[in-house]
């Protein structure tokens, strides 16, 4: 349920999550009211009543809280997944440029290490996880580009754009994998 919730629009999602915790409020109030009403004075009664208010509006205001918080490390996820995709397509395009036989192999591997991170790092870090086959293709990348020979102040202009790109990935990809393993884990 809380994943329905959460893939709901922030607005409507927290108004979901509202009007469940006033119900779950609502419950102990009734069940109290049901049961002890014919055995309670008029004076225990409306600090009964004040206290029932005053806990269910404290457990919503924790558990919107809760929600706030959680909302905010799926979206900082997501951000980061998306800004991890944009650096991996700039670096495979940066490798195409370069053009030498160095560069299509760690292009073929950069392939591999995209197809890993969708196919098994995901579950991975569903368990708790990280994908050591993910992990290392993804350092046999940044050694490759570590270690291109260059001939010309055009390869030297594209080897610094590969080493941004390989580190702009590099904190995505640590942000992907410690929040994933904070929210899953």
């Amino acid at each position: 349920m809380i994943d329905a919730i959460m893939n709901l629009n922030p607005v409507f999602g927290i108004s979901v999550s509202a009007v469940l915790l006033v119900i779950i409020g609502f419950i102990p109030y009734l069940v109290g009211r049901l049961l002890l009403a014919k055995h309670v004075d008029m004076k225990a009664e409306n600090v009964a009543t004040l206290l029932y208010r005053s806990v269910g509006i404290l457990l919503g205001l924790m558990l919107s809280l809760s929600f706030i918080e959680t909302r905010s490390e799926y979206v900082k996820i997501q951000n980061s997944v998306e800004l991890e995709e944009k650096e991996i397509t700039e670096l495979g395009r940066d490798l195409v440029r370069l053009g030498s036989n160095d560069s299509k192999q760690l292009l073929s591997k950069l392939i591999e290490y995209t197809k890993t991170v969708i196919s098994e790092e995901w579950s991975e870090l569903a368990a708790g996880r990280q994908s050591q086959k993910a992990l290392g293709l993804y350092e046999e990348i940044e050694n490759g580009i570590l270690a291109i020979k260059l001939d010309s102040p055009f390869q030297k202009d594209l080897k610094n754009r590969l080493l941004k790109d390989i580190d702009e990935i590099s904190d995505h990809r640590t942000t992907r994998v410690f929040a994933g393993n904070v929210t899953m884990g």
